[in-house]
């Protein structure tokens, strides 16, 4: 029995999104540690927001698309959508800047802290002196 071509590209479909779901829950075991539940319940917040901002822009472009009534128009809503969306890359790209920042601070805070207790521990105790009687 052949498969058609609409059947084989919803199968490919259906394995990207999986993957994709796969790797992104995969993805945030390392990315969100869950300390304590006051950080889950900020981090679940900014998601939510960061989620209901993506809609947001999909539902403009939608509506441009939508009442655009020949191609120029068209144009103009790909053109808006596309500036839209280089934007919200750019405060991705600044928020993981300031991620990596803040990582590589407390890295460097460790390496001193290690650093300082190694120092402690090659210092060799200095002798008493002793009074000889010469």
């Amino acid at each position: 029995m052949k498969k058609g071509r609409n059947e084989n590209m919803r199968t490919l479909a259906i394995l990207a999104v999986s993957f994709g779901f796969g790797t992104c829950a995969f993805a945030q075991t390392d990315t969100m540690p869950m300390k304590n539940e006051g950080n889950f319940a900020q981090m679940k917040q900014e998601a939510l927001k960061r989620i209901d901002e993506r809609i947001s822009s999909l539902n403009q472009a939608k509506t441009c698309i939508s009442s655009a009534a020949d191609a120029d128009a068209l144009k103009k809503c790909h053109a808006a959508r596309k500036e839209e969306m280089k934007g919200m890359r750019m405060e991705m790209k600044g928020a993981k800047i300031e991620k990596i920042e803040k990582m590589q601070q407390k890295l460097e805070n460790k390496k001193q802290k290690m650093k300082a207790q190694k120092d402690n521990m090659n210092m060799p105790e200095t002798p008493a002196r002793t009074t000889t009687g010469n």
